[in-house]
């Protein structure tokens, strides 16, 4: 949950003036989070199987925003979208963690 939240921050900082050197740390900056979430992606894969993995409507969703990252880093974005629009297909991860703090919050009524 905090992995999101600090691309989410980061993400934010994309704007039209910015400095090259914002620019090649957002830059070194997704290439970290595309690495962390493919790892997160081999993990579920191998722990869940691809049938399970793929059942849950999230991990589908995850999956798609992982395979258009690597779609940017191989500059064929052209071809199919925009990378804006990916930056907020990623910012969607946020309702995800708003569904997980929701049932962490169920848990914590129950432990009372």
């Amino acid at each position: 949950m905090g992995i999101i939240g600090v691309n989410i921050f980061i993400m934010s900082l994309y704007n039209d003036n910015m400095s090259e050197d914002l620019e090649n740390f957002l830059n070194v900056s997704n290439y970290v989070f595309i690495g962390i979430y493919t790892v997160e992606f081999i993990l579920k894969i191998l722990g869940l199987s691809p049938k399970l993995y793929f059942s849950n409507n999230w991990n589908k969703f995850d999956f798609i925003v992982l395979v258009l990252s690597y779609v940017t880093l191989l500059d064929l974005s052209i071809l199919f979208f925009n990378a804006t629009i990916l930056r907020a297909l990623r910012m969607l991860r946020v309702f995800r963690v708003v569904k997980v703090m929701s049932g962490v919050q169920r848990l914590l009524k129950t432990l009372q």
